[in-house]
């Protein structure tokens, strides 16, 4: 990798969208986490099995510890999706409704820094 690591993140992502691309009617991939989602879950079993075999090929390593397979609601992104709604976690709103609204112009620049 040129220059460090810093491009490598970058260079992770165009290298998986390339391994998923035969995939991407069901599989999408960001940096090390891949979704792959379907209704049916016999097809849904199939394209799992495609989509690993796919990675094993190409050399990437997966860790099934950390996989969640034939889930009904995922947490991905920052977002719940699964079942008939798609939205961001609660966790992450609740977070926000905590935030303290500013008093006065003042504060509401010192809060800042």
């Amino acid at each position: 990798m040129p220059f460090g690591l810093s491009g490598a993140s970058g260079t992770f992502q165009r290298e998986m969208n390339c391994a998923l691309q035969s995939h991407s009617d069901y599989a999408q991939g960001y940096v090390d986490d891949v979704v792959i989602f379907l209704k049916i879950f016999e097809e849904h079993l199939k394209h799992i099995t495609l989509v690993l075999d796919t990675l094993e090929k190409l050399g990437f390593s997966v860790r099934l510890e950390k996989c969640a397979f034939a889930a009904k609601k995922h947490k991905y992104l920052g977002c719940i999706i699964g079942g008939d709604k798609h939205g961001p976690d609660e966790e992450r709103i609740k977070a926000i409704r905590k935030l303290v609204r500013p008093v006065t112009k003042k504060k509401e620049i010192q809060d800042r820094f």
